[in-house]
């Protein structure tokens, strides 16, 4: 189990109930090597979701549905990124399977023509719109926490200091 995770439920007050998920579900990359700290965690997830302040911690149910029927969920699967959970304003935290990194990832850039980056720096016009690869999401988020414990660490202290 992913260290924090039991401190986070007592903290929000949820039930310690976890379950495994089983990434067979999703359409991943067959070349996809997974790395032990996502396998860790995807080994014992909350068996219900959890509300912790701005982020809902995603079960297995919602991993699927998020992952497969939401932006930007849809998009990043076939690259090796799962939704583990997600914002109040439809943005997620997606796990990147390869590396354990989790990020943050905006759902306003991903349309079906592809990667909608924004401005430019003179504010003068929209940038090129980008086609999906996993280099050109990763580089969508702005930043990344290392790994799941970290993402988890920082779930606790924003709880903690809202209340």
């Amino acid at each position: 189990m992913t260290p924090n995770l039991k401190q986070l439920a007592e903290l929000i007050g949820a039930e310690a109930q976890f379950e495994p998920f089983e990434i067979v579900k999703l359409p991943l990359p067959a070349e996809l090597s997974v790395a032990q700290v996502a396998s860790d965690y995807l080994s014992a997830i909350p068996a219900r979701t959890w509300e912790v302040g701005y982020y809902h911690l995603l079960c297995s149910k919602e991993i699927i549905d998020q992952t497969l029927n939401y932006i930007p969920g849809y998009h990043c699967v076939p690259f090796g990124l799962v939704t583990i959970a997600r914002d109040l304003s439809g943005n997620s935290a997606s796990l990147d399977l390869e590396t354990g990194r989790v990020y943050p990832l905006d759902h306003e850039k991903f349309e079906e023509d592809g990667l909608h980056l924004g401005w430019n720096a003179e504010m003068t016009a929209f940038l090129s719109v980008v086609p999906y690869s996993r280099e050109a999401i990763l580089k969508t988020a702005e930043g990344y926490w290392e790994d799941v414990a970290i993402f988890l660490s920082d779930l606790i202290e924003g709880y903690r200091n809202e209340k």
